[in-house]
C-alpha cells in the first residue's frame, strides 16, 4: 500500500508538472512542482499516512485536469466517455472532487449558449451536443457504480452520504475564516506556500482568461464547501488536508506566479536566484513542520501554540532531528541541545 500510495502521487505530481507547463516555462513549473510537493500537507499523505485517499486524489484530480486541457478544443465522442469515465472516477476516490467537473459545466454552458447565438442551426447542433454530453453522463455513472453498489451494500441506500450527512452542514454560517485562518488546522496557518499559489491564480488569469476563471471557481466552490462542513479542520491530521484534491490547481497558480514575477528581471537567472531561495525556505519550514508532528511535539488534535511551534522549529526541531538521523544511521558524533 505505501509503495502503491507513494506512485500515485507521484504520478499525480508529473501530471500537474505536464499542466503547469502548458502555461508557463518549463523551470517555474518545476520549481511550482518541487515547492507544493515539499511544501505543503502533500509529503504527509504520501509518505506518512499513505492509508488515506488524499495521495490518490492528487492522481486522478491532475489526471481529469490534463485530459480536459488536453482535449478541451476539439472533443470526440470517445473523447467524451473517457472524460466522464476520468469523472466518475475522481469521484470514486473521494467527493469533494466533483468540484473539478465546473470544468466540464463551464463547457456545457458554453456549447449551448454558443447554439443559441444569432445565425445558427440550433437544430442540428443541439442534437449533436446533447448527445456528446450524453455520452459524458453516461460514462461519468458507469464509473460511479462501485461506489453506488458499496453504499447499497454499507448504508442500504445507493445515494447515501453515509457519515457525512450525520451532522447538520453549516449551509448559513460557514466557516469561511476560520478555513484558512485558524491555529486548528488553518490552510494558510500550516501551510504558507500556499498563499503564493493561490494568489498566483490571478496570474493564470492573465496568461489564459478561461482556464483561470475556471481553476479560480473550482478552488471557490471547493473552499465553499469544506468552510459548510461540520468537520472543517478535519480532526486528525496535518494542515487542512481536505485541500490536497486541489494541488494540481495549486501547482498551476505557483507557476503562474513564477512566470509573472519573472518578468521583473531582464534575464532569468535574476529570477530564479530569488524563486528558488524562496522555494526551498518554505520546503525547509514545511519539513520542520513535518517532523513536529511526527515527533509529537506539534500536537495532532485541536490548536497548536505559535510561541511553542516556533520555538521547536528553531531550537528543538535541528538539533533532535540531526541527532535521529544519527541514530538512524549510526553515524558518529552526538549532538547536544
Amino acid at each position: 500500500m505505501t509503495a502503491s500510495t507513494a506512485l500515485y502521487g507521484f504520478a499525480g505530481l508529473c501530471l500537474s508538472f505536464a499542466v503547469a507547463r502548458r502555461f508557463v516555462k518549463e523551470q517555474w513549473a518545476f520549481w511550482a512542482t518541487i515547492g507544493v510537493w515539499f511544501g505543503s500537507s502533500v509529503p504527509m499523505y504520501i509518505y506518512l499516512l499513505p492509508a488515506w485517499s488524499h495521495a490518490h486524489s492528487v492522481f486522478v484530480d491532475a489526471l481529469f485536469l490534463w485530459y480536459w486541457l488536453r482535449t478541451r478544443v476539439t472533443r470526440t465522442s470517445r473523447q467524451w466517455l473517457k472524460l466522464g469515465l476520468l469523472s466518475g472516477l475522481m469521484i470514486d476516490v473521494y467527493q469533494l472532487n466533483a468540484a473539478f467537473l465546473v470544468a466540464v459545466a463551464f463547457e456545457v454552458f458554453s456549447s449551448y449558449a454558443e447554439i443559441l447565438a444569432p445565425g445558427r442551426s440550433r437544430q442540428e447542433g443541439f442534437a449533436n451536443t446533447l448527445r456528446l454530453h450524453t455520452i459524458f453522463g453516461g460514462g461519468t455513472l458507469f464509473a460511479l457504480l462501485p461506489t453506488f453498489i458499496a453504499r447499497q451494500i454499507v448504508f442500504g441506500n445507493p445515494l447515501s452520504m453515509g457519515p457525512y450527512a450525520l451532522s447538520t452542514w453549516n449551509w448559513a454560517s460557514p466557516a469561511l475564516e476560520k478555513v484558512l485562518f485558524s491555529t486548528d488546522h488553518g490552510l494558510f496557518v500550516f501551510t504558507p506556500i500556499l498563499v503564493l499559489a493561490i494568489a498566483g491564480l490571478f496570474c493564470l488569469w492573465i496568461l489564459d482568461k478561461v482556464v483561470g476563471a475556471i481553476c479560480s471557481t473550482i478552488t471557490l466552490v471547493f473552499y465553499g464547501l469544506v468552510s459548510c462542513y461540520p468537520w472543517w479542520y478535519g480532526n486528525i491530521g496535518f494542515g487542512n488536508r481536505f485541500f490536497i484534491s486541489l494541488t494540481p490547481i495549486f501547482i498551476l497558480g505557483l507557476a503562474s506566479l513564477f512566470a509573472w514575477a519573472a518578468r521583473l528581471w531582464p534575464e532569468s537567472r535574476g529570477a530564479s536566484v530569488r524563486v528558488v531561495p524562496l522555494v526551498v525556505l518554505f520546503v525547509v519550514w514545511n519539513l520542520g513542520l513535518l517532523y513536529q508532528w511526527q515527533t509529537h511535539l506539534l500536537p495532532r488534535f485541536g490548536s497548536v501554540y505559535w510561541e511553542e511551534l516556533v520555538y521547536n522549529q528553531f531550537r528543538v526541531v535541528p538539533a533532535q532531528a540531526l541527532r535521529d538521523l544519527r541514530e538512524k544511521f549510526r553515524l558518529p558524533g552526538t549532538v547536544r541541545n
